[in-house]
């Protein structure tokens, strides 16, 4: 809010256009102050970090709740390969995990669109399927910061940022492991904590979504006891008081916009349930566009970006809490919530965790 109000507080009255040299933090605040002044904005990108260069969706920190905000996109984009080569390669790893992550978005947007009838655009799923593949078939270029393979990854990071500018939102590119990389945000900064990249954490977030993934697709629905079910479902006051008690103020910003207009009663639960239990056939169908954690582990690796959650500090408290919580962070469906509505979450979240040893993740 301090850098917003600095910036408004500064900017001349007879400014023509605004011109942001940086990367996602930078643009961000820029692309939220050009929405709000009606200036329009350049965007110069100084390194291959995120897709969110050509989006209209502004992440913004308010009082610790990370929220989008949409905002506006730039009027160009122009950036120079000579300064995306030189950028820290932390931060290029970051821009490639975030792009990876659409792997596991694809599926949850999917699920959305079977489950809850959310619109659904295939003609931009394969785009960014497009955008995936060249970066994963060029990860020795990324790697060793070839010029050509770098243009052709800051093009692939602005078509995901267009795909997102087109559909009004950020479902082609967001899915269950960004709502994990927000949280693990979110709880870094109310525990006063340092942050990692947002790409970074995204990349750790994919891997543990393929974990999950790969649980809940070899369950049946069939099985679940709609008895036993609703016998065992939490109240929702239960659920804001773990909120409240593991993001604090936080938490109550989540409950007030996400928790309470998410949470199902009884009768809508048991819909869900029964829907999905009808599509499930459909709904398997999305095991075979799922990555394996194998195979994330192994493009992760071969990029020299994160995969392990020790890698960004979060040990198995942690993951637990974020995998159990992560679904409140966005008014979004995903995977997560599909797991919560069937009474899988639990259970699939402590296989999860217990896959990671707990050296692995302190």
């Amino acid at each position: 809010e301090y850098a917003i109000g600095t910036v408004m507080l500064n900017i001349e009255r007879d400014t023509s256009f605004l011109l942001v040299v940086g990367s996602g933090c930078l643009t961000d605040l820029t692309r939220y102050i050009s929405s709000r002044t009606g200036i329009p904005f350049i965007s110069v990108p100084t390194a291959a970090s995120m897709d969110g260069y050509a989006s209209s969706g502004a992440p913004m920190l308010h009082g610790g709740y990370k929220r989008t905000i949409i905002s506006t996109h730039p009027q160009a984009i122009i950036a120079d390969v000579d300064v995306l080569c030189q950028a820290p390669y932390e931060m290029t790893a970051s821009g490639f995990s975030d792009t990876l992550g659409k792997l596991n978005s694809r599926v949850d947007w999917k699920l959305s669109n079977i489950v809850i009838g959310e619109y659904y655009c295939p003609y931009f799923v394969e785009v960014i399927d497009q955008v995936v593949n060249m970066c994963v078939d060029n990860i020795e270029g990324i790697a060793q910061r070839d010029p050509a393979i770098m243009a052709r990854l800051m093009e692939g990071l602005i078509f995901s940022g267009i795909g997102m500018l087109v559909i009004g939102n950020s479902r082609p590119a967001s899915g269950s492991e960004h709502s994990l990389s927000h949280y693990w945000e979110m709880k870094a900064l109310f525990e006063n904590r340092p942050q990692h990249f947002h790409g970074t954490k995204v990349g750790v977030g994919t891997g543990v979504m393929a974990k999950f993934c790969e649980k809940f697709f070899a369950r049946n629905p069939s099985d679940v006891d709609l008895a036993d079910v609703q016998a065992r479902k939490r109240p929702l006051a239960d659920l804001e008081h773990d909120l409240r008690r593991c993001l604090g103020p936080v938490g109550e910003e989540i409950i007030r916009e996400v928790t309470r207009t998410q949470y199902l009663e009884w009768e809508a639960q048991k819909q869900q349930i029964e829907k999905l239990q009808g599509s499930w056939e459909e709904i398997l169908a999305l095991q075979a566009i799922e990555p394996t954690f194998e195979r994330v582990f192994t493009i992760q690796r071969a990029a020299g970006a994160s995969i392990l959650p020790k890698e960004i500090h979060v040990g198995r408290d942690l993951l637990r809490e974020a995998i159990l919580h992560a679904k409140e962070v966005r008014s979004r469906y995903t995977v997560l919530r599909a797991a919560e509505t069937l009474d899988w979450l639990e259970e699939i979240t402590e296989e999860v965790v217990n896959e990671y040893p707990a050296e692995e993740a302190q």
